[in-house]
């Protein structure tokens, strides 16, 4: 691996106007991804997860924008480029997935000519060759009958197949960094774990970097080397995956590993975390997980905890109290 991280997230804030107000949904993100890894972005809906993927790939709907920090990739600080600059990079060199390909594919539009428009933009291709080459990534994504399904419309196509052509689109262009926001999310498990072997097989194909964004935890441990856990629009914890998932220290991310059903499981109700993900408008002094967490202490609803080294070399977790709840840390 590379000193140089492909990407490199440094401070990164995101604001939502409400009323004329803005409201931080992401505050002050830190985190790289390096050539050749899959990194793995997981927390419940509303944690701000899905807001850093669309502001590293310059896509924030309207009414929201990035209020704070930098995009770095491959040496490039990309919120500081041109209209024009950014053009060549995005869709190319930054591609990404997104969760409801029905509403992500053109419907009126030939399923052929929607996997072609980035070669179409971005090269010099002749159509001949753009040809030959949609047809060979339909066929690396696991679809069959390319030949007919290049003339199929979305609305013809099951879920599942509209997620590969959703991926065949992004990476024809062979990008280095592909981002996923919850590719997997509106799928049966069977299509889930075929999605999953596709994006692994890609991966080992191409040494492709991911960013892999997911509210399932279980998800995340089947195919990303190291993980990020997001918290009402924090980075609460993250390290390598073997060590988060074996030695959780933030009282959320042992939540959600509880929350994961298992064999062992079978016919005991699942635990849950009480309460839910604080909305950008609510106040919130010292840990933003203070209200749910059976753990808390007063310093908790007042101080905002800083970052505290758990059990392996990039392990960190942002906690006043160490992975067993004793001890304050300064």
């Amino acid at each position: 691996m590379n000193n140089a991280p492909l990407l490199s997230v440094e401070n990164l804030s995101v604001s939502v106007l409400y009323g004329g107000k803005p409201y931080t949904a992401v505050d002050s993100a830190n985190f790289c991804v390096y050539k050749g890894e899959i990194v793995g972005i997981v927390g419940e809906s509303g944690c701000g997860k899905s807001l850093t993927a669309l502001a590293i790939d310059n896509l924030l709907p309207f009414g929201v924008e990035r209020s704070g920090g930098q995009v770095v990739f491959d040496g490039k600080e990309l919120t500081s480029l041109s209209a024009k600059e950014k053009r060549k990079i995005y869709g190319k060199d930054i591609a990404m997935i997104f969760q409801e390909p029905m509403t992500s594919l053109n419907p009126l539009m030939k399923i052929g000519r929607q996997v072609d428009e980035t070669l179409r933009i971005h090269t010099a291709i002749d159509k001949q060759e753009r040809d030959r080459m949609v047809r060979q990534v339909l066929i690396d994504v696991g679809l069959q009958n390319v030949d007919r399904l290049v003339d199929a419309y979305p609305h013809e196509l099951s879920g599942g197949m509209r997620q590969r052509v959703m991926i065949a689109s992004a990476i024809i262009s062979k990008p280095s960094l592909l981002i996923a926001d919850e590719p997997t999310t509106a799928l049966d498990v069977f299509t889930q774990a075929q999605v999953l072997d596709v994006l692994k097989k890609i991966h080992a194909d191409t040494g492709m970097s991911i960013l892999f964004i997911s509210h399932d935890l279980d998800v995340i441990k089947q195919i990303c080397s190291r993980v990020i856990v997001m918290y009402a629009g924090h980075i609460v914890e993250s390290g390598n995956i073997q060590d988060v998932l074996s030695y959780p220290c933030h009282e959320y991310t042992k939540g959600l590993l509880r929350s994961i059903p298992s064999r062992d499981k079978k016919g005991l109700l699942l635990e849950c975390i009480r309460g839910k993900v604080p909305s950008v408008t609510q106040k919130k002094d010292g840990c933003p997980f203070a209200p749910r967490c059976a753990s808390a202490q007063n310093v908790c609803f007042t101080q905002r905890p800083g970052n505290t080294p758990g059990t392996g070399e990039n392990h960190v977790f942002a906690c006043h109290f160490g992975a067993t709840g004793e001890g304050a840390h300064e």
